[in-house]
């Protein structure tokens, strides 16, 4: 099984042939890593087409694709000039909407959810997909850039973009997720919240063991992926819930209290993964969905990566029990 090192070390090559093209030679002197093992990793990358090379001078160059123009979209995906102008005009006008009810602007996830309500209720077509604490534009939303209005898109004083931004400018950034949630109406997410609300006020009496064990069973329930992706991210869900629901049910409450933080950190990762793969299969975008895949393929292979890790450190636990016994 891949480990975090080289989950390290790809991070780190990437890094390096972001903004310049380097050799293999050039990168392994950067990350201080063999010229085998940077070759190795170079060519899986070539092969999800994440990098490309080019030649000058009888020498290979090496590069990030798709990152000659940054986008500061998520995951850097392309979105078109149309796509790019109509998610501003919405920043624009809720922003103008904003200040006129408050002397600061919203903040990311403020600005994100309102935005994502007001496409919706207008029928505005924007890039925009569920990810880790919900529904948002692909676009991020840059508090130091002046947007600029676009009546022939949307205006400030629309009644809609009034109603929501007073909706969401008296809400925190947790409350503007939870309410977001609500509204949609979607099951994983409000699983997701009401979950890991129950795993981080984990008492040493384990006094919500019941509500943790059912959640943990509707978070399954919840999740589908979709048969053609072959992440086999189900088995890996079914794996962790059956774990959690284990060390729940046959632990005393002195471990499973001292071991909080790594149910946690297993809890966190796994929802990576979940999220991660559920911006992949939710975004609606223009761009091709080949071009995505390539981008977003190591992203949930490396999420896939640390949750069983995780996993794995908390069957530890288990394993270790069952041998003092």
């Amino acid at each position: 099984m891949v480990r975090r090192e080289d989950l390290i070390l790809t991070e780190h090559i990437l890094r390096e042939i972001k903004e310049e093209r380097k050799t293999i030679n050039e990168i392994a002197e950067k990350v201080g890593a063999n010229w085998d093992t940077v070759e190795r990793k170079i060519n899986l990358l070539k092969s999800l087409n994440i990098v490309d090379s080019n030649k000058k001078n009888n020498r290979e160059y090496f590069g990030v694709r798709y990152n000659s123009i940054i986008y500061n979209t998520l995951f850097n995906i392309p979105i078109t000039n149309e796509e790019r102008e109509r998610t501003e005009a919405i920043f624009a006008a809720i922003e103008k909407a904003w200040l006129k009810q408050s002397s600061v602007k919203p903040g990311k996830t403020q600005m994100q959810k309102t935005a994502v309500k007001v496409a919706k209720e207008l029928e505005i077509d924007i890039p925009a997909g569920w990810y880790k604490w919900g529904k948002l534009c692909l676009l991020q939303y840059d508090k130091n850039k002046k947007y600029v209005e676009d009546e022939t898109i949307v205006r400030f004083d629309n009644e809609i973009i009034k109603s929501t931004v007073n909706e969401f400018k008296s809400k925190s950034a947790e409350l503007s997720v939870k309410l977001q949630y609500e509204q949609e109406k979607e099951p994983l997410y409000i699983t997701k919240y009401n979950l890991e609300k129950e795993l981080i006020s984990l008492d040493e009496k384990i006094s919500n063991k019941d509500k943790i064990l059912l959640l943990l069973a509707m978070l399954a329930a919840n999740f589908k992926e979709e048969d053609n992706t072959k992440f086999n991210i189900n088995e890996l869900l079914d794996y962790f819930v059956g774990t959690m629901q284990t060390i729940f049910r046959k632990l005393e409450n002195e471990i499973i209290f001292s071991r909080k933080g790594e149910l946690i950190t297993a809890f966190k990762d796994m929802w990576n993964v979940l999220a991660t793969y559920n911006f992949y299969n939710t975004l609606s975008s223009s761009v091709d969905k080949t071009i995505i895949h390539s981008l977003m393929f190591t992203n949930i292979k490396n999420c896939i990566i640390i949750s069983e890790e995780s996993i794995d450190e908390c069957r530890e636990i288990l394993d270790s029990l069952r041998v003092q016994n």
